[in-house]
């Protein structure tokens, strides 16, 4: 064995052990999430520390966010899970890539994105309470609430923003539902919340005929393929590219679908997703990008 690959198997070793001795936070769960020990399988909860070699099983309709002191992980879909295997792999530098790219859609979509209702809002149809419009939210119609967590997103102020649009999703009707979902899921991921942002983000599918439609599909796409949801992902995207989207959306669909190819294992097909998204615009930072990432596989 030569001199290099020892110091890379010690580089890697070493790495694993210190994975093995971190604690993580499970941050996050919907559905089952269990742990297995040395007795059997045991359910975790939001707020448990997990050893960071350990074995995690997420059941049907489950997720879990577990925060780590080096990095936060989705797993997004049902499945086994090695944590150490998860958490020593290298973070593809592509994520925060295309996480840059969905922070520079805020502008846009702030500019493209009208409310148009202008009703006050009631409370949901599953809370059978019935309130002055006065007393809740500072009086603030749901209209008023979007426009202000959108002058938030585009001021930068994501914490602001994802309060704001909480405060509209627990007084909004059912026809309001799906818009401020989407705005809630957006605003969560922005900060960190990916678990969340998944758990909004899907309450709904997306609305072709929304404005919204076109950040919806991307920023779930993204989610799921930060959720290890790859074929999930590609599915979204598919469907997504077959309704012929602008070039500036389309390359970003085709970089999402090169990216989940990837995390799949199909190198071939990442490459031929990459090299498309390149080709639209190679000039642009979603075409560098992808070139970047297609030149690396």
């Amino acid at each position: 064995m030569n001199k290099t690959l020892i110091i890379s198997v010690i580089a890697i070793v070493a790495m694993v052990s210190i994975v093995a001795a971190q604690d993580i936070l499970v941050e996050y769960t919907e559905g089952t999430v269990e742990l297995r020990g040395s007795r059997g399988w045991s359910e975790v909860f939001i707020g448990d520390s997990v050893p960071g070699n350990a074995t995690i099983r997420v059941g049907d309709d489950g997720m879990v966010e577990l925060r780590g002191a080096e990095r936060t992980v989705l797993l997004a879909r049902a499945g086994t899970y090695d944590l150490a295997t998860i958490l020593s792999a290298v973070q593809p530098a592509a994520n925060n890539g295309v996480g840059s790219l969905m922070q520079g859609r805020i502008r846009r979509m702030v500019r493209d994105e009208v409310p148009q209702d202008t009703t006050v809002a009631g409370v949901r149809a599953s809370e059978a309470v019935e309130r002055d419009a006065v007393t809740w939210a500072g009086g603030e119609s749901t209209y008023e609430l979007i426009e202000e967590g959108l002058a938030a997103l585009d001021d930068g102020d994501y914490e602001d923003a994802y309060l704001v649009f909480y405060d509209a999703w627990e007084f909004a009707g059912t026809d309001e539902l799906p818009e401020i979902e989407f705005y809630l899921g957006y605003s969560a991921y922005l900060i960190g919340n990916i678990g969340e942002a998944l758990d909004f983000l899907e309450s709904s599918d997306p609305d072709p005929d929304a404005d919204y439609y076109d950040d919806h599909v991307l920023t779930l796409a993204q989610v799921l393929v930060e959720g290890y949801a790859f074929d999930d992902a590609i599915d979204l995207l598919e469907s997504y590219i077959e309704r012929d989207p602008a070039d500036e959306d389309l390359q970003v669909a085709y970089l999402l679908e090169g990216l989940a190819y990837n995390g799949s294992g199909d190198t071939r097909r990442a490459r031929q997703k990459l090299d498309e998204a390149r080709r639209i615009d190679p000039t642009s930072e979603t075409g560098a990008l992808a070139g970047e990432i297609s030149d690396s596989l």
